[in-house]
This record gives C-alpha cells, sequence and structure tokens, in this order.
C-alpha cells in the first residue's frame, strides 16, 4: 500500500504540472513493488481532478491545463492513456489515429466491454 504522503505528492505534482518529477516519483514508486494502478487512482486522478476544479473556477487556464494533462500520464507504457475514462464513465479525448473510435477500437481488442 503507497503511503498517503507519496499520493498526495503525486497529485501536488500534477496539479503544479511537473511530468519530469512525476515520472521520477512513479518510477520509484513502482520499482518499489506498489500497484501502478493504486498511484495512477489514488494520486495522479485526484490531481487532474484538482486541476479541473480550478479551472472551472477561473484559477487555472487552457496551457496549464494542457500541462497537467501532459504529467498526469508519465508511465504510457504502464498506465495506456487510451485507458482513462472520464469520470462520467464514458470515453473522451484521444490524440491517437482517428480519435475516440481508434480509442474504442483498442479498449475492444483489450477485451473491454463497452457501456
Amino acid at each position: 500500500m503507497i503511503p498517503k504522503e507519496v499520493l498526495a505528492e503525486a497529485a501536488q505534482l500534477i496539479v503544479a504540472q511537473n511530468p519530469e518529477k512525476a515520472a521520477e516519483l512513479a518510477r520509484r514508486v513502482i520499482g518499489e513493488g506498489n500497484d501502478p494502478l493504486e498511484l495512477m487512482n489514488n494520486g495522479f486522478i485526484p490531481g487532474i481532478n484538482q486541476v479541473g476544479e480550478l479551472f472551472n473556477r477561473g484559477e487555472l487556464f487552457l496551457p496549464q491545463l494542457m500541462g497537467a494533462a501532459n504529467a498526469m500520464n508519465p508511465m504510457p507504457i504502464v498506465v495506456p492513456c487510451h485507458r482513462v475514462i472520464g469520470t462520467d464513465g464514458k470515453l473522451h479525448g484521444y490524440g491517437g489515429g482517428n480519435g475516440l473510435p481508434t480509442k474504442e477500437w483498442l479498449l475492444k481488442l483489450e477485451g473491454a466491454v463497452m457501456a
């Protein structure tokens, strides 16, 4: 189990738009034998949620939002970005191939059931 302080640090690195340090933290935490999905779900995703809240309040703007998104997935080989689903359970944003149809195709290829 990843310590709460480390998960809080992961979230803060996303808010700070720091992909290098986020990647360094991810490598260290995963290298210690921790579950990468725990880091993603309990560290990085809360960070991007906080960025969204700041954006909605007008405290961050598009460049900062994009910087945080870049920091969100510092290790795309460990957690491929096509597996990131919106909080509403729907597919959102994908820059590979033909966009969302490609994302859906990749997920189905991996055996995901689309609702």
